[in-house]
């Protein structure tokens, strides 16, 4: 892997970095939030259900959001007001009706009773999923590592009771994958940075025991194509080592809160502004044009060099334009 100097020289992280902080400040967060998973954690004010439903909601945030956004809601709201309290009582109370009947792809209610029968056992034992967490941190010394034995202790339980009732699950290992494997780990790390940054528009900072220096973005097929249209990364594939190397390039950035960019970007890219196929037309009128090397070369083979925009009348889009005008003049 290639150093993150080499891929975004430091006078270059400097322009990406207003460009991106620009973007952040400007995107239609609110709205956003709203058709985020991250807007059902949010409903809940105490740290312990906020992890609780932080990590329900993450583990089964996998292909359509209007897909699996209804069956989070339906097992949650059977929870009741307190899902920490649900799964900590579980094995006392045994009563695994909520689960009966959900199906979402992949996984099954009895996945989603095994995962919350786990939760339970976990507070119980180390008093907190933080604490589960930190524990294997404090081991590891390394955030992939410790997410591998976080899911490993959640996968390790005694769930006879659970599949007498509702029978076996059928992708444990899906719900909660190994990152020891390889693979990006998506869902866990998005579940790493609702818990550790924040709170703030979007995140909810319940965890204090893990900084937001020590996170790695969790990279999606947006965040991968963002990714390599602005530089941070030269990789094709959706791996560990490209989350690695994009986070490295985002260090360059902002070393106290890489990530920071993350909920923006991927935005971005799904909404639409960014589409998979690109256009020379839609990417000339892109606010992040000249920071996108993908882009900007469309752009110069249709149209030549682009043309500055007309000077906006605000104070704030005055400052953009000269912050666009300096990054277009180092970007090749």
């Amino acid at each position: 892997m290639k150093g993150p100097e080499q891929i975004v020289p430091a006078g270059r992280a400097r322009q990406l970095g207003r460009l991106l902080d620009h973007l952040r400040t400007q995107a239609a967060i609110v709205r956003r939030v709203d058709r985020d998973p991250v807007s059902l954690v949010r409903r809940y004010a105490e740290p312990g259900d906020q992890e609780v439903v932080g990590l329900i909601c993450a583990s089964l945030a996998y292909g359509r959001v209007d897909l699996f956004m209804p069956v989070l809601s339906r097992l949650l709201g059977a929870m009741g007001p307190s899902p920490r309290a649900f799964c900590f009582s579980l094995s006392e109370r045994r009563d695994f009706s909520p689960f009966a009947g959900l199906v979402y792809r992949f996984n099954l209610g009895a996945d989603l009773a095994c995962l919350a029968w786990a939760i339970g056992e976990a507070l119980r034992v180390h008093g907190s999923l933080e604490a589960l967490f930190l524990g294997e941190l404090r081991r590891a010394s390394d955030v992939r590592a410790a997410l591998a034995g976080f899911t490993a202790w959640l996968r390790g339980r005694d769930f006879t009771t659970v599949r007498r009732a509702l029978g076996h699950p059928r992708a444990m290992g899906h719900l909660l994958p190994d990152a020891s494997r390889g693979g990006a780990s998506k869902r866990l790390l998005l579940y790493l940075r609702w818990m550790a940054r924040g709170p703030d528009e979007v995140d909810l900072g319940a965890w204090r025991g893990l900084s937001p220096r020590e996170l790695v973005i969790p990279v999606d097929t947006h965040i991968g194509r963002m990714g390599r249209n602005l530089g941070l990364t030269r990789r094709r594939d959706l791996s560990w080592r490209t989350a690695e190397e994009i986070t490295a390039a985002l260090r360059l950035l902002n070393p106290d809160d890489p990530v920071g960019y993350d909920f923006a970007l991927c935005h971005f890219g799904m909404s639409g502004a960014c589409p998979p196929r690109r256009s020379a037309a839609r990417c000339r009128r892109c606010e992040l044009l000249p920071v996108c090397r993908l882009g900007g070369s469309l752009v110069r083979l249709h149209h030549g060099p682009p043309a500055d925009r007309s000077a906006p009348r605000s104070a704030a889009g005055k400052s953009t334009l000269r912050a666009v005008a300096s990054v277009r003049a180092n970007v090749s």
